[in-house]
């Protein structure tokens, strides 16, 4: 995904920066949470126990080389979104006459640091972290401090420098040193470190809440989703599209350690207003994970699942497989609407001139279908998909089966007529079943398994017996990266052959799948596999995410 640039390490500095405090004015300053520190009306709000860790193993890392070399990184670079963030860049630097680039990184890095962002278009943030004062006064900030006008909040000072709309701010006192494009923000933070009584993040109902919810790892990041999700960047980037879902929640907090063999994060998110508590059917996805074969590439289950989305799973890949399943939109968007997105340079690609294709195949009767679902609800339902490599040693081929667990036995006879009437009417339109490909239907006891694939259908069968490898859960996946991104990187190259530039060392875009995606995968070669599960107490939904490392 695109948000898989996301780089942590191990905090290992605590202990020594906890002893140095003791040893420098203002201990109990140094001893209050950095979270005290902030002035209230943040969207975001991130925590390092060791930011210098961080910033020092990621300019270390083959990560970082792979990915600045990749085409990912050229797209992104050549992103609206990069450029707004090269100029914003570009206006700090005029600001504070010291370019913000990994140098000034390197010199404000200290121990455990945080960061709390208050505006988002205009990228108001404040910075504070933990270093030793003489190590403050050494840095590129200080030593330009005569090119900055002083000031006092608190009786505490501090330096800004304005230029145009822009603002750079940063203060040293005690063992702390702050940095902000924001002067309220500045002032507010050095009131709260003065004892002074200024409205303050730490009294926030959403902050005290995504606090409590659970104890903070190496990285901690705390969103005030309420405020977030009333932004016109969150309609315009969040990629899921699904705000109208996430209103719900208030408050997101996502706590990240890492051990040598695995990243685990911790996920959080924090409901407005309780809901049903929907822990009760997670015991069957962990039943319906038995059937999962260990080398799938990705397996995921739903506990309950409603009836609609049973249907819309069958449909989606099994009867009318294909890429754009969302319907297109032929309207505007709806004002108010949380959900639509505010456009984009990429609609500039779309044709006007000629009438989108027409999907016959949608228009297949699953009435059929329907009531072999309401029949026998559906407690656990598990989605399996796997690349296969060449058999041929050319072409990489990919299986694909939907499991469903009922309340009780399955009517084989029954479920394989609902499935024949439904491929029936799609060979009339899309040809016989040699183009379109059979679903073929496995039942035993409560499992029933459908899938183009016969041997996958038998598999899974067949494993419906095994120990469980999904863990009891509202929600559960698991990918394997190192099995599928070499598959992925074969199988898009041949994809996007015939859209290649020719002659030697052309020049140009780089291919969305074979070149663009296929070089993310590559720079995270390190990542074996990805897991997640999700529990729905009613008053919150907690995910736990394990990268495993390779």
């Amino acid at each position: 995904m695109r948000r898989d640039a996301r780089k942590v390490a191990v905090g290992t500095g605590a202990l020594l920066l906890a002893a140095v405090a003791v040893l420098l004015p203002q201990a109990s300053v140094q001893q209050r949470p950095l979270s005290d520190l902030f002035p209230a009306g943040p969207v975001l709000f991130l925590e390092a126990r060791d930011f210098a860790g961080l910033v020092r193993d990621w300019n270390n890392s083959a990560v970082k080389r792979s990915w600045l070399a990749s085409g990912n990184y050229k797209v992104f670079s050549n992103s609206r979104l990069f450029l707004r963030l090269k100029e914003a860049q570009d206006q700090f630097a005029a600001a504070a006459g010291i370019a913000p680039d990994m140098t000034l990184v390197d010199a404000v890095s200290g121990g455990n640091s945080a960061l709390a962002l208050y505006d988002i278009g205009n990228l108001e943030f404040l910075y504070v972290t933990r270093m030793p004062q003489a190590k403050a006064y050494q840095s590129m900030l200080w030593q330009s401090r005569a090119k900055f006008q002083p000031r006092k909040s608190a009786n505490v000072d501090y330096f800004v420098r304005q230029q145009q709309s822009r603002t750079a701010a940063f203060a040293v006192t005690g063992d702390l040193l702050l940095l902000a494009t924001s002067e309220q923000a500045m002032a507010g933070a050095l009131a709260l470190i003065g004892g002074q009584t200024v409205p303050a993040m730490r009294q926030e109902p959403w902050y005290q809440r995504a606090a409590a919810a659970q104890g903070a790892g190496e990285l901690r990041m705390a969103i005030n989703f309420q405020r977030t999700l009333n932004t016109p960047y969150y309609r315009s980037y969040w990629i899921h599209r699904n705000a109208t879902e996430m209103a719900q929640f208030d408050a997101i907090v996502s706590d990240l350690d890492r051990s040598a063999a695995e990243f685990r994060e911790r996920r959080v998110l924090l409901r407005a207003q309780p809901a049903s508590d929907r822990r009760s059917g997670e015991g069957a996805v962990a039943e319906i994970g038995k059937a999962a074969p260990a080398d799938a590439g990705l397996v995921r289950a739903w506990a309950k699942p409603d009836a609609q989305v049973v249907v819309a799973m069958l449909e989606q890949k099994l009867f009318t497989p294909r890429a754009d399943a969302a319907q297109r939109e032929t309207s505007a968007p709806a004002a108010g609407s949380m959900d639509a997105p505010l456009g984009s340079e990429d609609d500039l690609e779309v044709r006007i001139d000629e009438a989108p294709p027409v999907t016959e195949l949608s228009r297949a009767d699953l009435s059929a279908v329907r009531s072999l679902i309401a029949a026998n609800p559906v407690q656990a339902m598990m989605q399996v998909e796997t690349s296969r490599p060449p058999a041929d040693g050319v072409f990489v081929t990919t299986a694909r089966a939907v499991a469903l667990l009922g309340e009780h036995n399955w009517d084989a006879g029954a479920a394989r007529t609902a499935v024949d009437g439904v491929t029936t009417q799609l060979w009339a339109v899309a040809g016989p079943p040699s183009t379109l490909g059979r679903v073929h239907v496995v039942a035993a006891g409560r499992l029933l398994v459908l899938s183009p694939a016969d041997d996958l259908a038998a598999m899974i069968i067949g494993r419906s017996n095994a120990a469980a490898s999904l863990p009891a859960a509202q929600y559960a996946m698991r990918f394997l990266h190192s099995t599928e991104s070499p598959r992925y990187q074969r199988m898009t190259t041949l994809i996007d052959f015939p859209n290649r530039p020719t002659g030697d060392g052309a020049a140009h875009e780089p291919l969305f799948f074979s070149e663009n995606i296929a070089s993310l995968s590559r720079a995270l070669s390190r990542l074996e596999s990805a897991a997640l599960d999700s529990h729905d107490d009613g008053t919150a939904v907690r995910q736990n995410v394990v990268y495993r490392l390779r």
